[in-house]
């Protein structure tokens, strides 16, 4: 599989990643929808169709841009040789399940430049379990074990051995918190695949004049202007307290209760 996408110079897909967790009476499902364009090496843009988070992105050696389309605002960023470098921007992390709406798994596999490289140092073991299909692709689903974690990979059984889809559970921290490790996780769903001879270099650059405003970070371009400057510096027990009303410690006016 890897080799395959290795071998891979231009392609046109499309893709749904999925994140679902419960915990003791709770439960959250996400979902999004990307069509993706490729091209090897350095070059991967990911437009956003629907779902949650509302973001696309352009990744290219020359720069990385991020734009949400919620707020049409856009972040411009240092490109990256490898798309796969792209994915892991610094500013990310206090919104961590959003970003990997944006890059899930398998997505990594695909778009790198050299996925060979990517996966073999993280395989330790995998289980073969058969054959299954997805939506109509007959598939074969591999167990995968690597870094301490197991994750599925679903293969074409059938003409080019691509990768069709991948689940990966939830982070441990997560955990920790209280959603249940049985949780199904992420999931990304690679529901059409298609080589091409050549993709124009234009289709991987973002006309930022068709914006209505540049933000200074990744989530003010997804959440809007007040978030422009949060990122890793920034102070979550001032932003966490919320302001009290004036109501807050007086006393409550005497009521009565009737049946």
């Amino acid at each position: 599989m890897a080799e395959y996408h290795a071998s891979v110079e231009h392609a046109e897909f499309a893709c749904t990643i999925r994140l679902s967790m419960e915990a003791v009476g709770s439960e959250s499902r996400y979902w999004v929808h990307y069509d993706g364009l490729l091209s090897r090496p350095g070059h991967l843009a990911m437009r956003h169709t629907g779902g949650m988070p509302i973001a696309s992105m352009y990744a290219s050696p020359e720069e990385l841009v991020i734009h949400g389309t919620e707020y049409d605002r856009f972040v411009t960023l240092p490109g990256e040789e490898d798309p796969l470098d792209a994915m892991s921007p610094g500013d990310t992390d206090w919104f961590d399940w959003q970003w990997r709406m944006l890059v899930g798994p398998g997505l990594k596999t695909i778009a790198s430049n050299d996925p060979v490289a990517l996966l073999d140092p993280a395989l330790e073991g995998a289980s073969y379990l058969g054959l299954e299909k997805v939506d109509d692709v007959e598939t074969h689903r591999i167990q995968v074990e690597g870094q301490g974690v197991e994750f599925s990979l679903w293969i074409a059984a059938e003409g080019d051995p691509r990768l069709v889809k991948a689940s990966y559970p939830l982070p441990p921290d997560w955990i920790e918190t209280g959603w249940h490790e049985e949780s199904e996780g992420y999931s990304a769903h690679f529901t059409s695949w298609t080589e091409r001879e050549s993709i124009p270099a234009r289709s991987f650059v973002f006309d930022t004049e068709e914006a209505d405003d540049e933000a200074t970070s990744i989530a003010g371009a997804i959440y809007g202007p007040e978030y422009d400057n949060f990122g890793e510096d920034t102070d979550w027990d001032e932003f966490d307290t919320a302001d009290a009303t004036p109501l807050v410690g007086s006393t409550a006016p005497h009521f009565e209760l009737t049946s």
